[in-house]
């Protein structure tokens, strides 16, 4: 009888303690289904919050914040459609002229006029009067390794940055500011016309090169082909011809100027070398320094 009692008493705890997990695991669910809840919603309720904020930021302090400047960019044309010209006819601002996946013109519609006309691509002021703070800021993006038959630049005033520019001809007229060419590759002829300012050419490649300095500094790092003119009112000019010696034939043809060849000064109608290719250096005033790299 005793043994009998006991079984039924173990039967009823195991009974009980079973009973008690189940209970615990149905407590278990239902209060993490509810912290469960209670998170998502804060979280919904902080990115409502967020969207909110940042949605009605601009209208809660609208004075604080400057209209944007009106910007147009150009419609890309296809591939078979890039332009094989381009010419520029500004009077004061920047010009830069740089490389990127696609063709693209970035431009100020009030005071720039943009005309993709065939084969052609225009770009020039709009009207003739404009204020002394005006200023007309233009970028040009061509995809890499495209060729321009010719790019025909005038830049009264401002600043001027063409970086890898392909073209068969080349013509650029500054008349103050600075104007920096890097890449530059002119496989038939070059004529560059700068008044005042400062003109650096760097890892360059130019055949034919007509170079008009007026006053103020110039640099050029690039290998000269062909027949070139290197004319110097005034100033400084640094030139360094890509190559040795034996691939140029300069020249001096100086007024009153200082001239140095390879680091000696030299005398104004000295002339070195007998490459095939032929640099020639005139001017007044100023100091003439030509360097070739493997001198």
């Amino acid at each position: 009888m005793n043994g009998s009692n006991q079984t039924a008493k173990k039967i009823l705890i195991w009974v009980g303690a079973g009973a008690l997990l189940v209970i615990a695991n149905i407590v278990f669910l239902v209060v993490r289904d509810s912290v469960y809840e209670t998170i998502v919603s804060a979280d919904r309720r902080s990115a409502a919050a967020v969207v909110t904020d940042e949605t009605a930021a601009p209208d809660a302090i609208p004075e604080m914040t400057a209209p944007p400047p009106a910007q147009t960019t150009a419609p890309a044309p296809a591939a078979s459609d890039l332009p094989r010209r381009l010419e520029v006819n500004m009077v004061n601002g920047s010009l830069t002229i740089e490389t990127g996946l696609f063709f693209n013109v970035k431009y100020d519609s009030s005071l720039i006029q943009v005309e993709n006309a065939g084969e052609v691509l225009s770009i020039r002021n709009v009207g003739s009067n404009f204020g002394v703070n005006e200023r007309m800021d233009v970028t040009v993006i061509v995809p890499e390794e495209t060729f321009f038959e010719a790019v025909d630049v005038s830049l009264g005033a401002g600043k001027l940055l063409m970086m890898t520019l392909l073209t068969k001809e080349l013509k650029l007229e500054c008349g103050a500011g600075s104007a920096t060419l890097n890449g530059l590759i002119v496989t038939e002829s070059a004529d560059i016309r700068c008044g005042a300012g400062a003109l650096s050419v760097g890892n360059s490649m130019i055949n034919g090169l007509m170079l008009q300095c007026g006053a103020g500094t110039t640099q050029i790092k690039a290998a000269l082909t062909g027949e070139n003119r290197i004319n110097a009112s005034m100033g400084e000019v640094d030139v360094l011809l890509y190559g040795t010696p034996g691939n140029y034939t300069v020249s001096f043809d100086m007024n009153l100027g200082v001239c140095y060849y390879n680091g000696v000064r030299r005398s104004r109608g000295a002339a070195f070398g007998s490459g095939p290719n032929r640099v020639e250096l005139t001017g007044g005033f100023g100091v003439v320094r030509v360097d070739t790299e493997g001198n």
